[in-house]
């Protein structure tokens, strides 16, 4: 019925054109979404194990993307211990074998965060230390100043 319409009407090839279109857009459609994991939580330490004998594959597309979905699941929220300095480093070794990928706005909002976050961990850590090393000098104060309360006691 729809083909003799279309046969009767002479809209055969606009209806045509109207169908490849439709069809293109819907199967080409490029999911922007890389940085999304469908994976469960207690699936990741073993595909991230599995992951990790497949960094020194031959074809740099495939490098590439193991490193990417390693910095994925380091990093996701699913992951039971996720390893953000581990993030980083995939994430920068996937950047040096596909600069295209890159430029990718989750991409490089997910490397700004990594960065951040790395950045607070080196400052946490700086923070610390200092935070010790005040500690040690109070320790060393209150010793000398019972000495010194010690030897007030022998003067009087």
């Amino acid at each position: 019925m729809i083909f003799y319409f279309i046969k009767e009407t002479g809209h055969a090839l606009f209806f045509v054109i109207i169908i490849f279109l439709f069809s293109c857009t819907e199967f080409n459609k490029k999911d922007d979404r890389v940085l999304t994991t469908t994976a469960k939580t207690e699936n990741i330490p073993s595909e991230i194990k599995k992951l990790d004998e497949n960094k020194n594959d031959s074809d740099m597309d495939v490098r590439a993307k193991v490193h990417l979905r390693l910095a994925v699941l380091y990093s996701s929220y699913k992951n039971p211990n996720p390893n953000y300095y581990m993030a980083l480093k995939e994430l920068e070794a996937y950047i040096l074998l596909d600069p295209d990928g890159a430029k990718n706005e989750e991409i490089q909002n997910l490397l700004g965060l990594l960065r951040e976050i790395d950045k607070a961990k080196h400052k946490a850590a700086q923070i610390m230390r200092e935070n010790k090393e005040l500690k040690d000098t109070m320790e060393k104060l209150k010793a000398l100043d019972i000495k010194m309360e010690q030897k007030r006691k022998k003067v009087k």
